[in-house]
């Protein structure tokens, strides 16, 4: 059997119930960007309580998609004063269209205007997204906060490109990538159309709903997911998470990008 790399230790002991490990956050982006050697785009969620690790997870696996495809990823960031990816920064989509430089940038992050709360309009950029594909070029749209678009597991009124990225997405270039700290908020397009999820420390009715979904059926995951260390660590050492694929059997590791 093959020995994985493995981090150092987390600060406090995993559950016992995990039983192969901590190894390289890298091993979960082979995995969730595998469909893209098949020319089909992936579709990934990203589970977890506030500030446990998920936006470092999401910069890795921006990077890796780029690194693997000659397309551009729309991000929407508008949470905090500072941008979190980086990356080409505008207000919203319109800005975009009148400040677009000669050159693509490969990251375009949507702003919104984070000191006067004004969020950015997620359907805006999954109509972005279509409009590219129309061109012939791939994307992939992270919606940081699946709320924007939805509540309480249906999508707002009008929200229309993003579920059908979900749908149709694969086949036609459309990667997605969603975050969420309240999983009962993603409509069922979003979990039945994901390849993956990477769930970090979530306990409750959000680990109920895995449950539900059938992400998590594997009963030591009862243990596992409520005990990964989250935001009482510095944010250097956070970022654990356990790589889910709905129906399939958990592979036992717990997973880590270094830092």
């Amino acid at each position: 059997m093959e020995t994985p790399r493995s981090l150092s230790p987390p600060p406090r002991p995993l559950a016992p119930t995990v039983p192969r490990g901590v190894v390289s956050g890298d091993r979960a982006t082979d995995q969730v960007l595998a469909s893209l050697a098949f020319g089909e785009a992936p579709r990934v969620g990203i589970i977890g309580d506030t500030g446990t690790g998920k936006t470092e997870a999401a910069r890795r696996l921006v990077l890796a998609y780029l690194a693997r495809v000659p397309g551009t990823a729309l991000v929407i960031d508008d949470k905090e004063l500072r941008p979190r990816f980086d990356g080409q920064c505008y207000r919203d989509v319109a800005e975009m269209n009148v400040r677009r430089p000669a050159a693509e940038p490969r990251v375009i992050v949507f702003r919104g205007d984070v000191r006067a709360g004004v969020q950015v309009n997620a359907e805006s950029v999954a109509q972005l997204a279509w409009s590219m594909q129309a061109l012939n070029r791939p994307t992939l749209t992270v919606y940081d906060e699946i709320a924007r678009a939805a509540k309480k597991g249906e999508w707002r009124k009008g929200v229309e490109k993003i579920p059908a990225a979900f749908g149709q997405g694969r086949a036609v270039g459309i990667a997605s990538m969603w975050g969420t700290q309240s999983p009962q908020d993603a409509p069922r397009e979003a979990f039945e159309q994901s390849s993956y999820l990477l769930v970090f420390r979530v306990d409750g009715m959000g680990l109920n709903l895995l449950r539900h979904r059938r992400y998590a059926a594997d009963e030591r995951l009862r243990e596992v997911i409520p005990s990964l260390p989250g935001d009482e660590l510095p944010p250097k050492d956070r970022g654990y998470f356990v790589l889910l694929r709905r129906g399939r059997p958990w592979d036992g590791f717990v997973y880590r990008y270094a830092v």
